[in-house]
Order: structure tokens, then sequence, then C-alpha cells
């Protein structure tokens, strides 16, 4: 009995840290998301390489944590333009919402 709880108490940690890790992926990643929103993949795909682009230039030094943090200030804000204009427009964003957020 004491040998069941011994190992319950190691491995417990072990799995709330895998479903951590696991966590909920982003909407974009699953098929259909992609395809019924073509356009919001691209723009929100787009977003989180250029967010993962400034967390590996803070990390190597390239950037200081200011500029890293407003260059993710500006991502968010991308992202939350992107979902005011999907939810304006019944969960899709027009061509020229999307060629405006890729040239932002």
């Amino acid at each position: 009995m004491k040998m069941k709880i011994a190992v319950a108490a190691l491995v417990a940690p072990l799995l709330v840290s895998i479903a951590a890790f696991a966590g909920p992926k982003h909407p974009e990643n699953r098929a259909n998301f992609q395809r019924n929103h073509p356009r919001r993949t691209e723009v929100l795909k787009r977003d989180d390489r250029q967010s993962h682009r400034a967390n590996q230039a803070y990390r190597s030094g390239k950037i200081t944590g200011a500029q890293d943090a407003q260059i993710q200030r500006q991502e968010r804000a991308i992202r939350h333009q992107e979902q005011m204009d999907a939810k304006r427009n019944g969960g899709y964003i027009t061509k020229q919402q999307q060629a405006q957020l890729n040239r932002e």
C-alpha cells in the first residue's frame, strides 16, 4: 500500500507536467479551422512566426527585453484586431482585412 502511494506521488507531478506541456493547441493548427478559415490561418501563423523570431532574438541577445516586449505588444494588437474583424464578419476576415493585417 505504501509503495502504491509513493509511486502515485512520483507519477502525479509528471502527468500534470505532460498535460500542461501538451496544452490546448492554437485553433489555426486544426485541419477544420484551416479549411474553413484559410485567410485567418495565414495571418495567425505569420503572427506566431514573428513572435517566435522576436523571442529567439531576445534570447540570443540581438534585441533588448524592452524591444521584445514592444514587439509582443504589437503582435497581441494584431491578433486582437484579427479576432475583432472575424467576429464582425461571422468568423471570417475579408481579403482586404487579410492584406492589412499582413502589412502590419
